[in-house]
């Protein structure tokens, strides 16, 4: 039996194709297969639904929700004739007859420094979300460095996001799974099947009856203000990366959150001002009204101030406001653009007030 190579070496191209040899892996279809009304550009829904079969085979080992990664392609044997010996015991090969999990796609779409969403990049070109050709993409294979071209205008420090696609061509959101008022795991919901949050794989151990509930992306960023992916928001509750995409997760038991959302609720035009351009919707540490505030009573509304007299009768801010003032001092937010039309609906409320704070909850 001659060996697949072909296989192999899509396998390790469906993470993302960063050189010039993986990007043109992703180039659209030809014009009479696109069926597109825009002629040889089809519109964005035209590729996903044509392009599906190409790069739905499999979303791979190698998962990456944030910047691209790309895997090291096989190497290849030194006698590419070389047959396959099936009567040897114990070699190895797979006969075929052992059923693959069925996968999900994955498009690729491109964001700015700031985590605004640009458009989706095939090939080496940048469409909007209408189909519409604005630019290149470009990427340096010797500085790592993602350049995109838009109007002739070069926009740096740009990242490539693979996104779960269904069988409809369609973009698929994390889903996080219930049983009995506990959440067990997270993943894909596709046609009435559930698939894995790390690898995107048919799964058949989310437990029957699971209630399936929606979940809101949660960003960090770091001291340089790039932004990425921290984790995903439940009910008030925020779950790391590393609790979401699990390899062989079971959902066979409940999952500790790792940070609370808290609303912040601003009145005061200097505080207003020092926070503009963050979001008011931010993750702070699990339990965090004991372990960074002090004075908590343990339940009820808390009000604390702003300020304290110090030894020499000088304002000085208390520790409590020192916590909570900053838009940077959290470990994560809701971007204004994730937050649906509830709002920030935020386990925690703190309402500010001219000289003190008000935190209300748990919610």
């Amino acid at each position: 039996m001659r060996r697949q190579k072909g296989q192999s070496m899509a396998e390790y191209l469906v993470v993302l194709g960063v050189s010039g040899s993986i990007l043109a892996a992703l180039t659209l279809v030809p014009c009479s297969e696109a069926n597109s009304a825009k002629g040889c550009i089809p519109t964005m829904l035209d590729a996903l639904h044509n392009n599906y079969a190409g790069y739905s085979a499999a979303i791979g080992d190698i998962q990456d929700y944030g910047d691209v990664e790309v895997a090291a392609p096989p190497a290849e044997d030194d006698d590419d004739d070389e047959e396959d010996n099936d009567e040897i015991p114990g070699g190895g090969d797979d006969d075929g007859d052992t059923p693959q999990p069925e996968t999900l796609g994955k498009v690729n779409q491109i964001y700015d420094a700031n985590g605004n969403l640009l458009g989706v990049v095939q090939g080496t070109q940048i469409y909007d979300l209408e189909g519409n050709l604005i630019g290149d993409y470009v990427f340096n294979p010797e500085t790592g460095e993602q350049t995109a071209v838009i109007d002739g205008e070069i926009v740096t420090g740009v990242s490539v996001v693979g996104v779960v696609v269904g069988k409809d061509g369609d973009p698929l959101e994390v889903k996080a799974f219930v049983v009995n008022g506990n959440l067990v795991g997270f993943g894909y919901v596709d046609d009435g099947k559930y698939y894995d949050a790390l690898q995107g794989e048919e799964t058949d151990k989310v437990p029957n009856g699971a209630e399936v509930r929606d979940t809101r992306v949660v960003k960090i960023r770091d001291s340089a203000g790039k932004i990425s992916d921290f984790g995903y928001e439940v009910d008030g509750y925020i779950y790391s990366l590393a609790k979401v995409q699990v390899a062989n997760e079971t959902y066979g038991s409940a999952k500790i959150p790792d940070a609370e959302l808290v609303e912040m609720r601003l009145s005061q035009l200097t505080t207003i001002a020092s926070w503009s351009g963050y979001s008011k919707c931010v993750a702070r540490g699990l339990d965090w009204v004991n372990s960074e505030l002090s004075g908590y009573p343990g339940s009820g509304d808390y009000t604390f101030a702003k300020t304290e007299k110090d030894a020499d009768d000088n304002d000085v801010t208390t520790t409590n406001n020192a916590v909570v003032e900053s838009p940077t001092n959290n470990v994560g937010f809701i971007d204004s653009g994730d937050l649906g039309s509830g709002g920030c609906q935020g386990r925690w409320v703190l309402q500010e007030n001219a000289d003190s704070w008000t935190l209300s909850g748990p919610n």
